[in-house]
């Protein structure tokens, strides 16, 4: 069974500093590098989807991952300076992407937006464990995770910023 953490990492190639999945104390962008083959990191392209934004949309995230409804309020706390009119089209979109059954874990480093793509999960949960499921080409990347200890990380994550 894999471990899970979370901690502060800057990428100097996009000069951003978010918070990122360690998995058995490795850097998941550096395991989804071989996973994917690549010569250069992940992180050239993408940024880890939790700390690099602000905390109304990690809030977002975390349930998003913790498979926990999210509210329109809280969905508007992510645009808190925007119009209701305008808050009609970002909720509609908003709710597509929590409805899309891949979650990004790695995101656009300047926006953070679903549509500019990333490296997403997929996940599937049983009584005593989370699974994460990262699709490749003709592969899959399996992480296995225990429930318990799964569920303290973002809950631990997301009792600090709220």
């Amino acid at each position: 069974m894999d471990t899970l953490t979370l901690q502060t990492y800057f990428h100097s190639a996009n000069q951003k500093q978010f918070l990122e999945y360690f998995v058995n104390d490795k850097p998941l962008s550096t395991i989804l590098k071989e996973f994917f083959q690549l010569e250069t990191s992940i992180l050239e392209n993408w940024t880890g989807a939790l700390g690099a934004i602000n905390a109304q949309v990690d809030i977002v995230k975390i349930k998003q991952l913790l498979g926990i409804e999210v509210s329109d309020e809280e969905i508007k706390n992510v645009y808190p300076s925007c119009t209701e009119e305008a808050f009609k089209g970002l909720l509609k979109a908003y709710r597509e992407e929590l409805a899309n059954p891949v979650i990004l874990i790695y995101c656009c480093p300047l926006c953070g937006d679903y549509y500019c793509g990333g490296i997403g999960i997929t996940i599937d949960k049983t009584e005593t464990l989370v699974r994460w499921i990262i699709y490749g080409e003709t592969q899959k990347l399996l992480l296995e995770f225990d429930r318990a200890a799964y569920l303290a990380v973002f809950t631990t994550y997301l009792q600090s910023i709220t």
